[in-house]
């Protein structure tokens, strides 16, 4: 077709009129039609061609939605379930702290308070642990003093008693004495 279109141009700038349309009316005109022709088939194989590439683009549009989708889901549940596990965490703990501080207003200071933990509850717990080994020992003097004052109260009262016999013996002997 090139060679035809060169010795087509040819002929027209040597004022060769006629010649150049015998050419370009014959095998040009062929020449020209089969590469029409085949350009209408590649047009067309190309339209079909953005039309499958359209439809995987598509197909690939959507899996990438739902796979996007999916894990935006897995996401969430394992947001979830990591807030489920440390409010058990937390609120446990402070549960447990809660507990004892009503055993403790209740007066019962012989439980014993297990901490394991290291974080602000552990230093909590520790805390309450240091309470109820304060509060046994201020019981535990309490008791002691309130005992010490027995004996000398049961003591006293013995005294009183003895004073008592021997007052009432000398009244008797004053009374013997003065009759």
């Amino acid at each position: 077709y090139q060679a035809q279109q060169a010795e087509i141009v040819g002929l027209a700038r040597q004022r060769r009129d006629e010649e150049a349309l015998d050419i370009l009316k014959g095998g040009a005109l062929q020449t020209f039609g089969l590469l029409t022709g085949k350009l209408r088939t590649l047009g067309r194989i190309a339209q079909e061609g953005t039309a499958e590439v359209r439809s995987a683009s598509a197909s690939v549009q959507a899996r990438v939605l739902y796979g996007n989708l999916g894990a935006l889901l897995v996401t969430i549940v394992l947001g979830l379930l990591i807030a489920r596990s440390l409010n058990r965490t937390i609120s446990g703990g402070l549960g447990y702290a809660a507990q004892l501080t009503r055993k403790v207003a209740q007066g019962d200071l012989s439980m014993n308070i297990d901490n394991s933990r290291t974080d602000e509850v552990g230093q909590l717990l520790n805390s309450l642990k240091d309470m109820q080994a304060s509060l046994s020992q201020v019981v535990s003097r309490v008791r002691h003093g309130s005992e010490g004052v027995a004996t000398a109260s049961a003591e006293i009262a013995q005294g009183n008693q003895d004073l008592s016999a021997r007052t009432e013996s000398q009244a008797s002997a004053l009374e013997e004495t003065a009759a």
